[in-house]
C-alpha cells in the first residue's frame, strides 16, 4: 500500500476477487469507500508434470513385476483450474479415489499392490478440468504364467475317466507355471489333500498324481485337483466311473475291405465297434480331414452313432483309402476300407480304372492292358496314362478299348493283383444296351477277395455259384448288380 492510499496487488488470481473497503479517518471523522475486484478466470488445458532431474526423478510409463509385486505410477496435472485425476484401469473401469486394489494419492499417483496376472495391461492417467483433458498411457507386464494342468491352457477343464473295481487307479495332474504351482486335490467328500500325501489308500505323489488303490464302485465321483501360483489357478475336474469290467476297443469285422460304387450312388462304409466304456469312432478321409461326428460341414459326408460313415452323391474324387479308428481309455484300434467310385464307360470319354494298394513297403503297381502290354510305372502310352497313385487312365474309349484290365500290386512282401472291367458303353450294340456286371464278395479264412464276371452267356452258371455259396457256411458270398462302373 502506498502512502497516498493506493493498495496494490501483485500477481492477481481468481481468489483475489471480492470487495476492498477503504477507511479514511480523522479528528473529524471517518470516511469509507468500497471497491469490488472481479478477476477473470483464465482456463488453461491441463498438463501433465513429465518431471525433471532437479526437482523429481523421471516418470515410471513402464513396470513388469512379478506376481506378488508393488507398482506405483506418478501422474501429476498443472491447469487453471486444478485438475482432477482418474486413473482407467485395464478393464476399462474409471477410478477417482482408492478401493480395495489401488491406492490414489494426493497428487494422482496410484500404487498397484500385490500384483496379479489379471492386473496386466494399460493403466491410463487422465487430468481433467473444465478446459479440457490431458491423458497419460502406462503398461504393466506380469514377468510369470499362471497354471497349466496336463496341458490344458484353460482355467477349468473338465475329463472323464474310468477305472475297474479293486484295481489302482492313477489321475495325473501335472502342473506348470510360474511360479511353480501348488497342487491340491479334492476329494468327493470335501477332504483337501495336498501333494505330497501318503495315506492308506489314497496318495498324491510329489508330482500331483492322485493314486487310488483298490478302487471301489463308492468312487465313482467327481475328483477336482486345483494349480495354483501367484499368478492365478486352474482346475481339473475328473468324473471318475467305476466299472466291473473295462474292454479295450474291438472291431465287429477287424479286416481291412474294399468297397466299390457308382458315382452318385450313396456309400456306406462299416466300422462297428466293441468296448467298455463304448469306444468313439474317428473317420480320416483320404484328404487327411478327421471326421468324428454329426455332418462334415455342410458336405456329403455324415457319421451315424454306430460308427457307419454315409458319403451321398459321391464322386470320383471320394474315392481313395478311408481310416476309421475306435478309442476308449484302454486303448485304440484302426482298420482301413478303400472306397473305389467307378463310373460307366461312354465311347469318346476318358475312362478312369482306379488301383488302390496298401502295404508296407509301400507298393508298386502294373496294370496289364487288353492286349497283354503292362505299364510297369507311372508313364503315358498312347492313350493309356498310368499316374503315381494308381489310377489309369484311358483315353477317347473306342469298343476297341473292351476287355479285362489286371492291375498288381508288388512289394518285397509278395504280389496282388485285382481284375478290372470295361465293357459297358463302349460303342457296341444299339444305344441304350447294357451289359450286367456281377461282383462276388468270398470271404474266406478271413481272406477277401472280390471277382469280377461279364454275364451274357453265363447267366445260368453265375446263379448255380450263388446258390452254392450261400450253403456254404465258412464263406459268406453276396452280390451286386450294376448296369455300369
Amino acid at each position: 500500500m502506498y502512502q497516498n492510499g493506493t493498495l496494490l496487488i501483485r500477481d492477481v488470481t481468481p481468489s483475489d476477487s471480492g470487495k476492498y473497503e477503504c477507511i479514511a479517518t480523522s479528528s473529524t471523522g471517518s470516511e469509507r469507500r468500497v471497491v469490488t475486484l472481479t478477476v477473470e478466470r483464465h482456463e488453461s488445458v491441463p498438463q501433465i508434470l513429465e518431471g525433471s532431474q532437479q526437482i523429481r526423478p523421471p516418470m515410471q510409463t513402464y513396470a513388469k513385476v512379478k506376481p506378488g509385486g508393488n507398482i506405483r505410477f506418478d501422474c501429476e496435472a498443472a491447469g487453471e483450474p486444478k485438475p482432477k485425476i482418474l486413473w482407467m484401469l485395464p478393464t476399462n473401469d474409471v477410478i477417482a479415489a482408492s478401493n480395495e486394489r489401488y491406492l490414489m494419492h494426493v497428487n494422482g499417483s496410484l500404487d498397484i499392490r500385490d500384483v496379479k496376472l489379471i492386473d496386466a495391461g494399460q493403466y491410463v492417467c487422465m487430468a481433467r478440468n473444465p478446459a479440457g483433458e490431458n491423458r497419460k498411457v502406462y503398461q504393466v507386464d506380469i514377468d510369470g504364467n499362471p497354471p497349466v494342468i496336463n496341458g490344458y491352457h484353460q482355467n477349468r477343464t473338465v475329463i472323464r475317466d474310468v477305472a475297474s473295481k479293486y484295481s489302482r487307479k492313477f489321475i495325473d495332474c501335472k502342473a506348470e507355471g510360474d511360479p511353480t504351482p501348488t497342487v491340491t486335490w479334492i476329494m468327493p467328500d470335501n477332504i483337501f489333500l495336498s501333494a505330497p500325501y501318503y495315506g492308506s489308500r489314497i496318495n498324491v505323489h510329489h508330482n500331483g498324481t492322485l493314486e487310488i488303490r483298490n478302487v471301489r464302485p463308492t468312487d465313482t465321483a467327481e475328483f477336482i485337483c486345483m494349480a495354483r501360483n501367484d499368478g492365478g489357478e486352474a482346475v481339473m475336474v475328473v468324473q471318475l466311473e467305476v466299472t466291473s469290467m473295462v474292454r479295450r476297443p474291438i472291431f465287429k469285422n477287424p479286416f481291412n475291405e474294399r468297397v466299390v460304387s457308382r458315382v452318385g450312388k450313396t456309400v456306406v462304409l462299416n466300422c462297428s465297434a466293441d468296448g467298455h466304456p463304448a469306444p468313439e469312432i474317428i473317420w480320416t478321409l483320404p484328404n487327411g480331414t478327421r471326421f468324428n461326428g454329426g455332418p462334415d460341414r455342410g458336405s456329403q459326408h455324415h457319421l451315424s452313432k454306430d460308427g457307419t460313415l454315409v458319403i451321398y452323391n459321391p464322386r470320383k474324387e471320394d474315392a481313395g483309402k478311408y481310416r476309421c479308428g475306435a478309442k476308449n481309455y484302454m486303448g485304440y484300434i484302426e482298420k482301413l476300407i478303400v472306397l473305389e467310385v467307378g463310373q460307366k464307360p461312354v465311347s469318346g470319354e476318358p475312362l478312369f480304372l482306379h488301383c488302390l494298394s496298401d502295404g508296407n513297403p509301400r507298393p508298386v503297381i502294373y496294370w496289364t492292358i487288353p492286349g497283354g502290354h503292362t505299364l510297369t510305372r507311372p508313364q503315358v502310352f498312347q492313350r493309356y496314362q498310368l499316374l503315381e497313385n494308381g489310377t489309369l487312365i484311358v483315353r477317347d474309349t473306342t469298343i476297341h478299348d473292351r476287355g479285362n484290365y489286371i492291375c498288381r500290386a508288388r512289394n518285397d512282401a509278395g504280389e496282388r493283383k485285382n481284375p478290372a472291367w470295361g465293357g459297358s458303353h463302349l460303342g457296341r450294340g444299339t444305344p441304350g444296351s447294357k451289359e450286367l456286371l456281377l461282383m462276388f464278395e468270398l470271404k474266406v479264412n478271413s481272406l477277401t477277395r472280390h471277382y469280377w464276371l461279364q454275364v451274357e452267356t453265363i447267366r445260368a452258371y453265375t446263379e448255380r455259384n450263388i446258390k452254392l455259396c450261400n450253403r456254404l457256411k465258412e464263406i459268406k458270398c453276396s452280390r451286386w448288380g450294376f448296369n455300369s462302373l
